[in-house]
């Protein structure tokens, strides 16, 4: 788990940076606002595909060993995909790129856009930030929304776990947690 999150943190992290240096030296791109249009053909921009090219240099580098990274990177597969609004073909992405881990032995033999992954702890951003925006206090117990769970035959004091405990991965709840 921690180190899914540090990849995701370290690929987004990349992403971003590689993606908005060009763009950030650059004079013809301002940002983005109400009184700005939005940008359009990204996908001929020379700066996007700069910003291409050096990203999947460097993920060429990570995953052939030539950069040091924070992850077996036998054991992972990972996709990434950029994509805009604005592209001739919609369905389309701007960039992707696709690594298949070399000790995946007994899953698929080829990752591609159409690949399926299981979600993993992506979902845990998406939750916290449904959380934070709903703006429910985070001190309430769980038990406050869903009462079900109270029961006196749970070895789980539910009533003392709290939704800030479940967005922190801190309520003690083990990960196969039984509901009957």
């Amino acid at each position: 788990m921690y180190f899914e999150r540090l990849l995701c943190y370290y690929l987004f992290t990349a992403f971003n940076i590689l993606l908005l240096i060009p763009v950030a030296h650059s004079a013809v791109c301002p940002p983005d606002g109400p009184l700005l249009p939005r940008p359009t053909s990204l996908h001929t921009s020379p700066l996007i595909s700069s910003a291409s090219q050096n990203l999947k240099s460097t993920l060429d580098k990570a995953v052939t060993g030539k950069l040091t990274v924070p992850w077996l990177v036998p054991n992972i597969s990972f996709s990434i995909a950029v994509v805009s609004l604005d592209t001739p073909n919609p369905s389309s992405p701007l960039w992707e790129y696709h690594h298949l881990a070399t000790a995946n032995t007994r899953g698929t033999k080829h990752v591609d856009g159409d690949s399926q992954y299981l979600i993993g702890s992506i979902s845990k951003m998406i939750t916290d930030l449904l959380l934070l925006k709903v703006g429910l206090p985070l001190d309430d117990p769980i038990t406050k929304y869903l009462p079900e769970l109270l029961s006196p035959d749970s070895p789980i004091r539910w009533d003392e776990i709290t939704l800030g405990s479940l967005g922190d991965h801190l309520s003690g709840m083990p990960y196969d947690c039984k509901f009957s």
